[in-house]
């Protein structure tokens, strides 16, 4: 967390905000689209992404954070 305590530090004077967000698991393709160790695509949602918070969810979460200027959110299902 070090590296955006700095860049918030560096940018305050400019007027530039900065939010780190920490995602639990989302809903996304990203199992779907992964790559084994073969280079072809998994092809499988994994269970824990399947569980994950909705995309909708999570975007209106984190722009929510990102407008009250929070300096880092954790956005997860239990969080």
């Amino acid at each position: 967390h070090g590296f955006f305590d700095g860049l918030r530090a560096e940018a305050a004077h400019r007027s530039v905000h900065v939010t780190m967000i920490c995602p639990g698991y989302v809903q996304t393709a990203l199992s779907l689209n992964a790559l084994d160790a073969k280079g072809e695509k998994h092809g499988q949602m994994d269970e824990s992404t399947r569980r994950g918070m909705p995309t909708n969810v999570f975007v209106q979460r984190a722009l929510a954070a990102v407008a009250a200027r929070k300096p880092q959110v954790v956005i997860a299902q239990d969080a």
